[in-house]
């Protein structure tokens, strides 16, 4: 997930990054850019399997602001794939799904940037 080891949100976000709460206009979680990527995927006739293969993720990082996440979120993601021990292929799958819910989520606001490879 190097990619999203860091995102940001451009102005009116001084506060704590693990504080999930906004006062302001809605800024969306990562359980809510999973609903949105499926919602997306079903629209294209994409594979919504996609979605569910990351459903787990809410347990993790669920509540988390997307424009919130930094790379040391990803760490209990990382140890719970290589628990669920997943084939490397599956994992990179995984990702690459979780990837796609974070970049449309990206795509759709625009207080959320830097998704440095």
């Amino acid at each position: 997930m190097r990619q999203w080891a860091r995102a940001s949100v451009k102005k009116g976000d001084d506060d704590d990054p693990d504080d999930d709460t906004s006062d302001s206009e809605e800024v969306i979680t990562v359980s809510q850019a999973i609903d949105r990527y499926e919602a997306d995927l079903k629209r294209r006739s994409g594979d919504h399997g996609n979605a569910a293969r990351i459903r787990v993720l809410p347990r993790l990082l669920g509540t988390k602001r997307v424009s919130s996440l930094v790379a040391r979120h990803f760490h209990a993601w990382d140890e719970a794939l290589k628990k669920a021990e997943l084939t490397a292929a599956s994992i990179t799958r995984t990702n690459t799904a979780f990837a796609a819910a974070l970049t449309l989520a990206a795509d759709k606001d625009d207080r959320i940037v830097n998704q440095k490879v």
